[in-house]
């Protein structure tokens, strides 16, 4: 099957625009190196002006509370603020 366009990385950035382009009406192929789901840092978390544009675009992206502030924030981290009661 021929495609109108190839993206070569899947990430955020290749992912949104394939979206965008298939969108339009193009035959989008977005190819990654790696497999998916993957446990890289940049898809644990998106920033609020990529969820607001991602909402702009028409996706349902759900948003969780903030962290709680007891817990470490990372696995890695052994930085935990005092719990205040």
């Amino acid at each position: 099957m021929p495609y109108d366009v190839i993206i070569v990385g899947g990430r955020l950035a290749g992912a949104a625009t394939g979206m965008l382009l298939a969108r339009e009406g193009l035959r989008a192929l977005v190819v990654d190196r790696t497999h998916f789901p993957s446990d890289t840092l940049s898809s644990h978390q998106l920033q609020p002006p990529g969820v607001a544009r991602l909402r702009r675009w028409g996706e349902d992206i759900p948003t969780r509370p903030a962290p709680r502030r007891d817990v470490a924030p990372y696995p890695w981290s052994s930085a935990v603020p005092p719990v205040v009661e």
